[in-house]
């Protein structure tokens, strides 16, 4: 099923309720019976006092003095008040006034500063509500600072996938059942996720970060094109004083022999007052270089700085941030920041097919591990491998502005680019070495290859500006409103080789194009309070325009299949939705609260589902072309929980969840008439056929670390289906590798059922800490393959699971003071246990695409992949040949050392 498309009448009626509630906003903000208005100052001195207190006596009014010393209470009824202004540090003073209902009361305090010797010692006993009794939906705040200290966490993904209703299979993390495109990722509020992929792309530090929140349900109006999570990353900025860190953490503990997986981590930040008070500055960045558990055997290229070399890694990840902001006036209320984020990975992929290295005769046609004769010629698979480089970076600008303390709005503008490349020792498409996927394997063994360059040169770009603008205001005591607009607009280029060589560059299959389109969105929220209950309705409006220029190359496509072309007006190209929120919150006491939350959530395809093979010559067999008139995805989600505080240090909170998803990209042929017609070309398209839906259920017990213990257990019961979990069944259903579309929801390839995440800290604090975190997760789900198995039964997709993970994780902190700063030497163990978690069942080489993996394990329950005899000598009988691939396992131990300086 496709989203729903709404009539213009419909649309007609939002636009008139959303006027509306504009004007009501206004009218609330602009219309209050009287106001009082003033300033506090000292006696003495003359200076604006800031954070004191003015009371309304009798009307329950008032309001906190702002750093200038202004105030502003609003609201109040014509006639006499006795006004009551108090500070901590000041006689209290109280006075008389009279206010109209015409311009604001003026009224001008001073203070008389007490004597502190004077003062009575003031001892305050109490402990902070941990449940937020007004929130309906299911958000995560990750104490970015603790994370870094004190538990064995050191990126953003692996806080995340300690969190409920997250799992990670294979480095893609996956929220609620979701697929992995369906979370979305912000910084300060705009988007720094990929839109060609759909998936995070810039990478930002920890050391870069003051806040880190997971919506993993519940999200209101002001968040869209996402259908499973937000991951809202909050940057530091300066401070009135210079502050920062420095960490350093390395796995080498002497020599190349002496080491687990040649391991170095280098993380800084810093920021203060820049000239003057007004203006700050943090800066901060990280370097990461480590070697893998899989030999690559590649030597890596080096450099020599000042007399010492410095050799890459198999993986090098490079990120930095800068950001100055500026106080108007030095008021914390007018407030204009500039930052840019960089982030760069560097890294090559494994294929166990590449993994041969020795001597190759071809005279002979001969492998083997030294040179037999002079035809033999030294051959190392590795190195013909695509080097991968993903290069990410985003630019913005923020203005805040308070009008007033129940008022503020945010103006914000970004450009985010992501570009990926890959090439095989930087050599363009005509340079590379031909393979042939018969000739260039190892006779002898018909999986190793020993010829040739991995099949695959790409090039591509993606370029987003966004500018965005929210007003929030307190309307009433009992409404908060909220309203926004966004518009964006994407740049894409592309350039993709499949098989290139000297004789053709383009390759067999090649995928060209650069391509525009606008997107945007506007909403309203509003927060009631009615009688206890907290109420958070919101509507959402969504649209997307692909470009003119891409309509018409996919009207040219439908063409080619003899499809009637579409409308290309910008009416009929514009893709809208509409999207209702309705969240509730009952707080039964001050430390419980029931909450619930309606929504549906759209979001548009992965934009390479769009312009895929647009305008190239199709390929009967071997192309999925993009189709520029897919519709958005579209989820129906409900989920019911309760927070409950059951102590001043220990809370509860169980949520169940409801998903039903709608339009999920899927492929089919899409050829109309006889193949053999006049200019009929057949080819498989994109289109949104696919649903699933997703039930669970969370349970989150959680303790801070007081009285040198704290700790979690995190649980989550989840069970994601679907009709299918690749975007390409319809494809390989068309070239016979399937026999048809399952007529059943069937477990995705992420259905992890069970998934726990404890939690230990024990802490002396200012001397020694150790934390532990256990993470347990069912196995996943596959598909068993016969040998000589033609086809795959789809009855029997994903209809066996693999065995479950298990992962214990340790910091030790030893904790020193230094000149008043904060000095920390740790021990981190990652996976202590040496557990051998399964990652999946094996990478197949994709241009033999023959591996056996799932035959392998089906009929000996042994990983590593085979290959099959028969490929050798064609009188061979059934036999498998075992590969030994250590890619099917996750990372196996890791201890490392380090120091953290923090002041």
């Amino acid at each position: 099923m496709g989203p729903n498309v709404y009539s213009s009448s419909e649309k007609t009626g939002l636009s008139l309720v959303a006027a509306l509630l504009v004007v009501l906003l206004s009218f609330g903000i602009s219309f209050a019976e009287g106001v009082l208005e003033g300033t506090v100052k000292d006696a003495t001195t003359g200076d604006p006092i800031a954070f004191a207190t003015v009371q309304v006596k009798g009307a329950a009014k008032g309001a906190i003095t702002k750093d200038d010393g202004s105030f502003r209470v609003v609201g109040l009824l014509p006639g006499t008040y006795v006004i009551e202004v108090s500070t901590m540090s000041h006689e209290k003073k109280t006075q008389t006034v009279t206010v109209g209902d015409g311009a604001p009361t003026r009224l001008d305090v001073v203070l008389v500063e007490t004597d502190a010797a004077t003062l009575d010692p003031i001892t305050v006993y109490g402990s902070a509500r941990q449940v937020d009794i007004e929130t309906s939906q299911s958000e995560a705040r990750i104490d970015v600072k603790y994370e870094f200290k004190h538990r064995a966490i050191n990126t953003v993904a692996d806080a995340l996938s300690k969190e409920a209703g997250v799992v990670e299979v294979d480095g893609n993390l996956f929220v609620r059942g979701g697929r992995a495109n369906e979370t979305k990722y912000f910084v300060d509020g705009l988007p720094v996720t990929d839109p060609f992929v759909g998936q995070n792309s810039l990478e930002v530090s920890f050391s870069s970060l003051s806040e880190l929140s997971l919506l993993s349900g519940g999200f209101d109006a002001e968040y869209g094109d996402a259908q499973s999570g937000i991951v809202n990353l909050s940057t530091n900025e300066g401070g009135t004083k210079f502050s920062g860190l420095i960490k350093f953490m390395t796995d080498d503990y002497g020599g190349p022999d002496k080491t687990y997986y040649n391991f170095d981590n280098l993380a800084f930040g810093s920021g203060g007052p820049l000239f003057s008070k007004d203006l700050r500055i943090y800066v901060s960045g990280e370097g990461t270089w480590t070697d893998s558990y899989i030999p690559l055997n590649n030597p890596q290229p080096a450099q020599e700085v000042l007399g010492i070399t410095f050799r890459d890694r198999m993986n090098n990840n490079y990120k930095g941030q800068g950001k100055l902001t500026y106080l108007v006036g030095g008021r914390s209320d007018k407030k204009f920041s500039v930052e840019g984020l960089y982030s760069r990975a560097d890294y090559q992929s494994y294929f166990h097919a590449y993994s041969r290295v020795g001597y190759w005769s071809e005279e002979n046609r001969h492998w083997w591990f030294e040179p037999l004769d002079s035809t033999y010629l030294f051959y190392r698979g590795p190195e013909h491998l695509p080097d991968v480089t993903e290069k990410n970076s985003t630019y913005k600008t923020v203005w805040t502005h308070s009008l007033s303390p129940e008022t503020f709005y945010t103006v914000k503008a970004s450009y985010f680019q992501s570009n990926l490349q890959q090439s095989v020792l930087g050599r363009s498409p005509a340079q590379y070495e031909e393979f042939n996927a018969v000739e260039d394997v190892d006779p002898g063994n018909r999986y190793f290859v020993i010829q040739g360059d991995y099949p695959r040169w790409q090039d591509y770009t993606t370029k987003r500006w966004t500018a965005r603008s929210d007003l929030t205001s307190q309307v009433t005591p009992a409404h908060k409103m909220k309203l926004g607009i966004q518009a964006d607009y994407y740049d894409l280029e592309m350039f993709d080789a499949t098989f290139p060589s000297a004789d053709r560059p383009e390759g067999f299959f090649h995928d060209v194009y650069k391509v525009f389109a606008w997107g945007g969105s506007a909403y309203l929220q509003d927060r009631m309070k009615y009688e206890g209950m907290i109420v958070n309705a919101g509507l959402r409006f969504d649209w997307f325009d692909p470009g003119i220029r891409a309509t018409r190359i996919g009207n040219a496509s439908l063409a080619s299949r003899l499809f009637p072309p579409q409308d290309v007006s910008f009416g009929s190209r514009v893709k809208t939705q509409i999207s209702p929120r309705l969240g509730m919150a009952y707080p039964i006491t001050d430390r419980d609260v029931l909450h619930f939350h309606y929504g549906r959530f759209f979001q548009l395809p992965n934009l390479e589902y769009l312009y895929q093979y647009l305008g190239q010559p199709i390929d009967q067999t071997n192309s999925i072309v993009g189709n520029v008139f897919l519709e958005p995805e579209n989820t129906i989600s409900y989920e019911l929980g309760v927070d409950h505080q059951l102590s001043d240090h220990l809370t509860l909170d169980m949520t169940v969840f409801f998903k039903d998803i709608y339009g999920l990209i899927g492929t089919q042929n899409q050829t109309q008439g006889s193949a053999t017609a006049v200019g009929a070309q057949a080819a498989t398209s994109y289109l949104n056929k696919d649903y699933g839906s997703v039930r669970g259920l969370e349970f989150k017990l959680r303790r801070p670390l007081t009285n040198k213990i704290g700790g979690s257990i995190v649980y989550t019961f989840s069970r994601a289906a679907g009709v299918s979990s690749d975007v390409n069944q319809g494809f390989l259903i068309g070239l016979g590798r399937q026999d048809r579309e399952p007529i059943r929801e069937q477990p995705l390839d992420w259905d992890r059922t069970h998934s726990v995440v404890a939690n230990l800290i024990l802490s002396d604090p200012g001397v020694w800490e150790v934390s532990t975190d256990w993470q347990y997760v069912s196995g996943s789900p596959f598909t068993p393959e016969t040998f000589n198995q033609r086809r795959i039964d789809s009855d029997l997709i994903n209809s066996r699971r693999l065995p479950s993970t298990s992962e214990v994780d340790v910091r030790a902190n030893k904790l020193y003071r230094i000149y008043g700063r904060e000095f920390r030497l740790f021990v981190e163990g990652n996976n202590v246990l040496d557990r051998k978690n399964i990652n999946t069942l094996g990478r197949a080489f994709w241009p033999t695409n023959d591996p056996l993996y799932e035959v392998y394990y089906t009929e000996t329950g042994q990983l590593g992949g085979a290959y099959a005899l028969s490929e050798v000598s064609a009188s061979a009988g059934h036999e498998l040949i075992p590969l030994g691939d250590p890619s099917v396992y996750q990372t196996g131990r890791n201890i490392r050392v380090g120091i953290l300086v923090d002041w």
